[in-house]
């Protein structure tokens, strides 16, 4: 036992907490439920039948015996050693008349009784006809009353031994310990192979993981097992959350390499036109204007390029204060307040009235102004820019067309890309900074929209924002 116990023991101990030592110990505990619930239904049921037995043939001894005191009168010993020998061998009996006298007694009672005093009569009413005596083992007993045709009254005492009974129930507990105790080793060690065999693929993921957890390489994946569909799926979706962390770590290395870019550009221009100044600008005034204005415009950019990085650092962690807006009037409010004073091809056409969608004003706002401020800088002073707006079943639908040099076919699924341009010549001239239409896609998404751009060259583009109308 101690060498089983310290196998299991150096098995288990270290795993205490794994689902192996679980199923064990579950197996363990479950095996002796049902072990024990057995033992005792059989124990109870044999035990049940053996006292039936023994109380039918005790009862039909009683009944001869009492039959046959009722028309004896002198030999009680002679017809007592009748009625048990040689059959009923196992039988103690007393018999006494009404004055206590001993009349007839069967063989053994002596040697079983007189003189014994470690007995113990039971006084549960569903064992008071029990009796344990330490040197002979348990009786069942039982006192019966007699009379015979001339008057003459009495009782007997009437003992059988249940010592095969006794015998029977040892063996029961021998045979149930036996069994349960190489039922649990054998049984504790298959259920160990079997679960070390099941959980394999588990062990082999997990482990997988560890690895991929001391690599920073995030290309690596964990191998799909086969034969778990569980398993399989646990696999592919932590390759799934590997993928998609892979990506957003690409693109913001992507991010950070191109705004580091971008941020060089304007400083270095602000740098070189500084040597300008400091060689010929103090004797040279036209170079001096120059380079201040050119200066000044570079850190227009500059400043422009830092708050649009902010407002797409902060974009994943700002919360919109989304509310029933009025879409028809923020529409004309952006339009009006900052178009119509300054550029008169900007036309209002097809605006519907009282369009509601839940929603930022400030960000829908923006979002508007990000594709005016493209359409006025990449349109030719005579061309036209067109704002409409429109309800289609549940949809509304914000539409800015404009009829400036339009974009190329192989370049429209990059726009809303972070930090692409188009024209990056033209874009440095009218300061932009690859990051509108990207802030733009970002804010509408956010607002469970959409945004898409149809465009020809030297014809015109037309962005169109569809967004969910907000409920009654």
């Amino acid at each position: 036992m101690n060498f089983i116990n310290r196998y299991f023991t150096n098995k288990f101990k270290i795993h205490a907490d794994t689902l192996m030592y679980r199923f064990i110990s579950w197996y363990i505990f479950s095996l002796l439920l049902v072990v024990i619930i057995i033992s005792l239904s059989v124990m109870v049921t044999v035990t049940y039948f053996l006292f039936e037995k023994t109380n039918q043939e005790m009862a039909a001894i009683e009944a001869k015996l009492k039959s046959t005191l009722a028309q004896e009168e002198d030999n009680y010993q002679e017809e007592l050693d009748n009625i048990l020998y040689p059959d009923h061998a196992n039988y103690l009996i007393e018999i006494k008349s009404g004055e206590d006298q001993i009349l007839a007694r069967s063989r053994g009672w002596a040697e079983t009784f007189e003189g014994n005093q470690e007995q113990m009569e039971f006084q549960n009413k569903w064992l008071e006809n029990l009796i344990w005596d330490q040197n002979r083992g348990m009786f069942l007993s039982d006192y019966v009353n007699w009379e015979n045709h001339n008057g003459q009254q009495g009782t007997f005492k009437i003992l059988v031994k249940l010592g095969s009974l006794q015998e029977l129930l040892l063996l029961l507990t021998k045979i149930v310990g036996v069994t349960a105790l190489l039922g649990i080793l054998f049984g504790s060690f298959l259920i160990y192979r079997l679960t070390k065999k099941n959980l394999q693929p588990l062990l082999f993921v997990a482990n997988s993981m560890k690895q991929i957890q001391q690599f920073s390489d995030l290309k690596l994946r964990v191998p799909i097992p086969k034969g778990a569909k569980e398993l399989e799926d646990l696999a592919g979706t932590f390759n799934n959350v590997l993928d998609r962390l892979d990506s957003q770590y690409e693109k913001e290395r992507e991010f950070t390499a191109n705004a580091s870019h971008e941020l060089r550009t304007p400083l270095a221009a602000i740098r070189g036109h500084l040597g300008l100044l400091n060689r010929w600008g103090k004797m040279d005034k036209k170079i001096l204007n120059q380079s201040l204005k050119a200066m000044s415009g570079e850190s227009k950019r500059m400043e422009r390029l830092i708050h649009q990085l902010l407002t797409l650092s902060r974009s994943s962690t700002i919360t919109f204060q989304k509310s029933k807006l009025h879409l028809t009037k923020t529409v004309k409010s952006v339009i009006d307040n900052y178009y119509l004073p300054i550029d008169r091809k900007l036309l209002m056409e097809g605006i519907e009235n009282d369009i509601f969608i839940l929603g930022d004003e400030d960000q829908i706002k923006q979002v508007l102004i990000i594709l005016l401020d493209n359409a006025v800088k990449y349109t030719d002073k005579d061309g036209k820019i067109h704002v409409s707006l429109q309800k289609q079943g549940d949809l509304a639908l914000l539409k800015v067309t404009d009829t400036g040099i339009g974009i190329p076919k192989e370049d429209l699924a990059k726009i809303f890309q972070r930090f692409y341009r188009v024209d990056k010549a033209r874009a440095r001239a009218t300061g932009g900074t690859g990051l509108g239409l990207s802030i733009a896609k970002d804010v509408v998404e956010r607002h469970n929209g959409t945004i898409k751009v149809n465009s020809e060259m030297n014809k015109g583009s037309e962005f169109t924002i569809i967004l969910p109308v907000a409920g009654d």
